[in-house]
Formats: C-alpha cells, sequence, structure tokens
C-alpha cells in the first residue's frame, strides 16, 4: 500500500509514473475525514487511473446520500469505477452497498460461480430484511423536496454564526467545512492535507472541546461534525450560546 497526500496530485502522478504496472486500485475519500478536495483534484484522479487502466474507488461510507442523492460523486461531478456506501443508506442500521462499473460488479456475481474470474463475496448481514426496509423508508424522507437545500443552509448559517462567535471572543478558531459537515482548528487558514492539521495545537483544541461539552455542546472530540435534517433553528441559537459560554469559561 503506498500512501499520498490529499490534494497532492503531482504526488500521486510520481506514485503512478514509478508503481504504475503494480497499482490495481486508487482509493479516496471525496472529502478526507473533514477536509475539502481542491478544486479539480477528484477529477485529475479520475485522469491519472484511466489512463494508466487503474480502478477509483471513491469511499462514500461518510459522503454518500449525506450531500445528496448522488453522494459526492453529484457534488463533486464525478464518475468512479467502484464506491462504498455505509450506514446512512439505512438511517443507521447495518447495511452498506457497492457500486461501480457492470465489468467490475460482474465478478462478484453468484451466478458466475465457478467461471473465469468470479471473486467470492459475502457478509452476515447481506440482504438483511431490516436493514433494507430502513434503507427505503430513509430514501422516501431524502427524497422530500428541498430537504437538502434546507440542511445545507443550515449547516452555512451554523458555520457562519460560530466564526462570528469565535471571532468576537477573540479565539483565533477557524470554522470550515461544506455541505452538511462543520469542523474548527486553532488555525487561521483551511487545512488542504491532515499535515495542515496536525500541526495546529491539537491539546487546545482537544480542551476547548471539552468545555463545549461542559457547557451542554455535544462534540465529538478531533472529529468532523454533521448538521442533521432534524436540527432546527432553535437548535442553532443553543449551539452559538453555548459555544459563546465556552468561549468565556475557556478563558477565564
Amino acid at each position: 500500500m503506498l500512501v499520498a497526500p490529499f490534494n497532492n496530485v503531482d504526488a500521486l502522478a510520481s506514485i503512478i509514473a514509478e508503481h504504475g504496472d503494480d497499482i490495481a486500485a486508487v482509493i479516496v475519500e471525496p472529502i478526507q475525514r473533514i477536509i475539502s478536495p481542491k478544486p479539480g483534484f477528484l477529477q485529475a484522479i479520475r485522469e491519472l487511473t484511466h489512463a494508466h487502466g487503474i480502478v477509483m474507488i471513491l469511499d462514500e461510507v461518510v459522503t454518500g446520500l449525506r450531500y445528496g442523492l448522488t453522494g459526492a460523486q453529484g457534488y463533486f461531478d464525478i464518475v468512479p469505477d467502484l464506491a462504498t456506501y455505509g450506514k446512512i443508506i439505512g438511517g443507521g442500521l447495518p447495511v452498506g452497498a457497492v457500486a461501480g462499473r457492470a465489468d467490475i460488479m460482474d465478478q462478484a456475481n453468484p451466478s458466475n460461480k465457478g467461471s473465469a474470474g468470479y471473486v467470492y463475496q459475502n457478509g452476515t448481514l447481506q440482504g438483511h430484511l431490516l436493514g433494507c426496509a430502513a434503507a427505503l423508508a430513509t430514501l422516501d424522507i431524502l427524497e422530500e423536496p428541498g430537504l437538502y437545500d434546507r440542511v445545507f443552509s443550515m449547516a452555512n448559517e451554523l458555520r457562519r454564526g460560530l466564526q462570528r462567535v469565535f471571532d468576537d471572543e477573540k479565539m483565533g478558531i477557524i470554522v470550515f467545512g461544506e455541505g452538511p459537515m462543520w469542523h474548527m482548528l486553532f488555525s487561521d487558514k483551511l487545512p488542504t492535507n491532515w499535515r495542515d492539521i496536525v500541526a495546529t495545537d491539537t491539546k487546545k483544541l482537544a480542551a476547548f472541546e471539552a468545555e463545549m461539552i461542559r457547557q451542554g455542546l455535544f462534540v465529538l472530540p478531533n472529529n468532523r461534525r454533521f448538521i442533521s435534517i432534524r436540527h432546527t433553528q432553535d437548535d442553532l441559537d443553543a449551539t452559538f450560546e453555548a459555544a459563546r459560554n465556552a468561549c468565556r469559561a475557556f478563558k477565564a
């Protein structure tokens, strides 16, 4: 396994140039945990993999359905060879999916068992009725007109509101993210890869996050956060108040 820094097309091109004949696939999250791709980054991966006959796998376990019914593929206008999805399909129940090119997917088709190129694939909960029923119900909800527009709008307001609080309180925190996701760092610039994140004061952030929890705002420490379809304007207002209280308690 070879690792290329996120958002670094030159590094990936160099790896492919040196090891291209031995690389079966390039796996990438369209948004690496909390880091957005630079314009054209995913498209460059698509072009490089296609030119060298390498399978591009888009890990949509986090972004699938969260960025629209077409996931990050539609959001960023990118078509990989394979894509993976997780329990978001079933609203949190144990269900997942793999989608992709017919010629690749056909290799795991049970009707081809015994033939050349057949790949055995199985899972404990494969085809589980409860997970599948939950997935259909989830899709019914996500197909409601205007749902994604409302969630994205609330997420934008959340990021703007938190940034305003942190600026007012002179915390030196940047709030970032896109779509329904958001995060914050003690930094003055947007991160473009994981190295940018670990270069910030993560211990200070962990201490501040603990204060936010004490003020009644639950955040998963050192991780991305989301707006969901269940959040309301009252939730945003309460978040801003808790964040301001956390800032003042932290500084004290």
